[in-house]
């Protein structure tokens, strides 16, 4: 654990969260502290938070003593045992709240309970069931008056962790390990760190994305990151796990979290086009679009999987053949497939 921790400290970690509750053998609370090479937070979870921790709970609440006692610069304390842990010297306290199942209602209201148990930070992690959880979830963050993290967890809250910087969070949390998540939908700190640079994301960053069911497999993100930092733009590229049955809200919410511009693909191409207040012409035509852009109160719909098709069919039928002005004229087509793309190929070359 302090190897990692000094690993995260040279490349740039400036707070490091230890997860007491991992360490299988007894807790060497002295030397975690004494050899630690920047801030940490305490944390002892319990199974029913997402934690591992196999001991009693008198003993769990002893380790979070201890560890204030030891000055540690923060202690995550949940909120239903804030009141049996007292504040104590420098530390600071972060109380927190974990739902697996859900993002609740009375958010406000479960805000402003954890706040009264004298926390530093209050920390709000629930699980993403629609998009509308993260608008929620941002104008929690947005509003409160207490320093306040709000997560909201699976692949559709990704964006939550993100994002957080710019909504007002004091800080957001990623995974050491590429392999082993905390979470669900954690990122790990490179991706976090490279891929996303989540330290300069601001009011003026240009956000876009891609909207898709399931979306981790997409390497849009990887594309579109990777060249905007080459050309120096304050933008970045999200991706947006949006399920079939809750693209009204993401299209309601979008202009929320401030998203320029998505690309569309599967299951959402055809029904997107039903959310165009403009359309270009080919868009109507193929029935299906893979590219929206948001202006003002406009969503404008474009559809270019024809033209990189029909690109790359002329350019293998111009090698084959000798250069004429109508590579497609006369040409036979055999289309596999009935779905978006499908469609935008059988209308271009229609055209």
């Amino acid at each position: 654990m302090i190897g990692e921790h000094k690993q995260l400290v040279e490349q740039g970690a400036e707070l490091v969260e230890l997860r007491l509750d991992y360490v299988g053998r007894a807790v060497n609370l002295g030397r975690l502290m004494k050899e630690r090479p920047g801030p940490v937070v305490m944390t002892v979870r319990r199974r029913q938070d997402g934690g591992r921790w196999t001991k009693s709970e008198q003993d769990r609440l002893m380790l979070l003593r201890s560890a204030i006692v030891a000055g540690a610069e923060y202690v995550d304390i949940e909120a239903d045992i804030a009141s049996q842990i007292p504040r104590y010297g420098t530390t600071k306290r972060i109380i927190s709240y974990h739902d697996f199942s859900g993002t609740p209602d009375n958010l406000e209201d479960l805000h402003a309970a954890m706040a009264e148990e004298d926390a530093d930070i209050v920390k709000i992690a629930t699980m993403a069931n629609s998009f509308s959880d993260n608008i929620r979830m941002f104008d929690l963050i947005r509003n409160a008056k207490l320093p306040t993290i709000g997560i909201c967890m699976g692949e559709i809250g990704t964006i939550t962790r993100i994002l957080a910087n710019r909504f007002g969070a004091p800080f957001t949390y990623a995974t050491y390990s590429t392999d082993k998540k905390m979470a669900p939908g954690q990122l790990n700190w490179k991706e976090m760190t490279n891929l996303y640079d989540v330290k300069n994301i601001n009011a003026e960053t240009e956000l876009f994305g891609v909207i898709a069911d399931p979306v981790a497999h997409s390497y849009s993100p990887l594309i579109h990151n990777t060249a905007f930092a080459a050309e120096k733009l304050n933008a970045r590229y999200l991706p947006l796990r949006v399920p079939q049955d809750d693209l009204h809200n993401f299209m309601e919410g979008a202009g929320k979290v401030g998203i320029r511009g998505i690309s569309i693909t599967i299951p959402h191409k055809e029904r997107s086009l039903d959310y165009c207040t403009q359309a270009e012409a080919s868009a109507n035509g193929i029935g299906a679009i893979n590219t929206m852009v948001f202006h003002e109160d406009d969503r404008l719909g474009y559809n270019t999987d024809y033209r990189a098709a029909m690109d790359c069919i002329v350019e293998v039928l111009e090698k084959k053949d000798q250069p004429k002005e109508n590579a497609l004229q006369g040409v036979t087509a055999m289309v596999l497939g009935a779905g978006g793309v499908a469609r935008a190929i059988a209308w271009g070359l229609k055209q």
